[in-house]
């Protein structure tokens, strides 16, 4: 009798020992469904286009609702965006973090099924001059892309 007790005592201890813990909460910030590398063309004006080249867009930890946009232009150019709930990232005269040019313009920003990435271009000399103006398209990159 004694040893049926502690075995139904062990058992007791055993179930009552397998509750499973909630799972965490998992938080995301607003810059998620932006951020990535994103594989891209550009598109002029007069009908011509510049491509294929990497674009990439990243937060860093100080920063919840900031990305960076690297490599516009094909060239380096790096503005730093607010992303917006609907996750848009427009700037107006954003300054170019690299130098090598002025300020850079971005609108009509769009992300369209969490794959394709659009966006309007003006990028400014020094001077405040318009240096080019163009369009962005695109997918987002994965190690499969050609």
């Amino acid at each position: 009798m004694k040893k049926t007790f502690v075995y139904i005592l062990g058992l007791i201890f055993i179930i009552s020992a397998c509750d499973t813990l909630p799972d965490p909460e998992m938080e995301t910030v607003k810059t998620f469904p932006v951020s990535g590398e994103w594989y891209v063309h550009e598109y002029y004006g007069d009908g011509s286009d510049y491509g294929p080249y990497h674009l990439e867009i990243f937060n860093t930890a100080f920063s919840k609702d900031s990305v960076w946009i690297s490599n516009i232009y094909d060239d380096g150019v790096v503005v730093k965006s607010l992303v917006n709930g609907d996750k848009t990232f427009d700037i107006t005269d954003g300054v170019d973090y690299s130098g090598g040019y002025g300020k850079a313009t971005l609108s009509n920003t769009k992300i369209i099924n969490t794959d394709s990435i659009y966006f309007n271009v003006v990028l400014y000399d020094t001077d405040g001059e318009v240096e080019s103006e163009f369009y962005i398209a695109g997918r987002r990159y994965s190690s499969l892309n050609e």
